[in-house]
């Protein structure tokens, strides 16, 4: 892994002025300030972007709650604004549910989609590329977050697929090198399904195939509910109908969450209270 060194400036752009805000609340001014709220707004929303999956303007749930089968999964979610008025600045928070893709590896994901139970003999290239292409995957072969696109199928199986093999340190000639191969000697991975296609996940044009066995969904990977099977679609919108007193029950869940947008503020407020109290016991002790 090679280390990086970057040199960056931090400019500030504007500065947020809350005696607008609060003289606009207090009925002092008729200027709204939208630049306040906005950036205010800003702030409460970045706990949750760092702990739940963003969706536009709303946040949910790593964890999915709700199992459709077939590799697909309902999280329940939030969003939220603020919203001065008579009585103060209000968060205004509204409950959500939304089905997405299982964060978990290709053959996994295809095997239950497809509900198959002998892959090799199952396995159609024409629906596990209509299924595919598009998605967003990992590589577990190798420490690397870079997320790929998958593009599509090899046309040949992994044991069939040769390509030219260049060292670029020079210790080797250039060869002729199979995908098995190349696994086994760069990265000590022995492919288990030979008798499939890889993944296609070159940009621009470029092949990159890569075994779909060292792949892996990425998270947050929202599923058409027009894609669902019609009892999970009528679950779906039943959960999320839901009755006012569930909805107002799950909103309270929202706003005690460590993930929710007051989380953050919370934490830093237990830190804070546990530091002065260690700090008043250590100079209690030392008198």
């Amino acid at each position: 892994m090679r280390g990086r060194s970057y040199t960056f400036i931090i400019k500030q752009v504007k500065e947020l002025k809350l005696l607008d805000l609060q003289a606009y609340i207090d009925g002092r001014s008729t200027f709204i300030p939208r630049d306040v709220l906005q950036g205010m707004d800003v702030v409460m929303k970045e706990h949750p972007s760092k702990r739940m999956i963003t969706v536009g303007k709303r946040f949910f749930s790593t964890r999915l709650e709700i199992d459709f089968g077939y590799g697909v999964g309902a999280a329940k979610g939030f969003h939220h604004t603020l919203k001065p008025t008579v009585q103060g600045l209000s968060l205004c928070l509204n409950s959500s549910l939304l089905a997405f893709r299982k964060a978990i590896p290709v053959i996994e994901y295809l095997k239950l989609y497809f509900e198959w139970t002998n892959m090799r003999h199952e396995f159609r290239r024409a629906d596990v590329e209509r299924v595919l292409i598009g998605l967003k995957v990992t590589v577990n072969h190798r420490k690397n977050k870079q997320k790929f696109i998958i593009d599509g199928l090899s046309k040949d199986n992994a044991k069939d697929i040769e390509f030219d093999f260049i060292d670029h340190a020079g210790n080797q000639p250039p060869r002729k090198i199979s995908i098995v191969e190349y696994f086994k000697e760069k990265y000590a991975k022995d492919i288990d399904h030979k008798d499939i296609p890889c993944l296609n996940l070159g940009k621009k044009g470029r092949e990159n195939f890569v075994p779909m066995e060292f792949c892996n969904l990425v998270e947050g990977q929202i599923f058409p509910k027009e894609k669902l099977y019609r009892d999970s679609a009528a679950w779906l919108k039943e959960l999320s109908l839901v009755t006012p007193q569930q909805r107002l029950e799950n909103i309270n869940k929202m706003i005690k969450s460590s993930d929710g947008p007051r989380g953050y503020v919370y934490k830093r407020f237990l830190y804070l209270f546990f530091g002065l109290m260690t700090l008043i016991l250590s100079f209690y002790v030392y008198l």
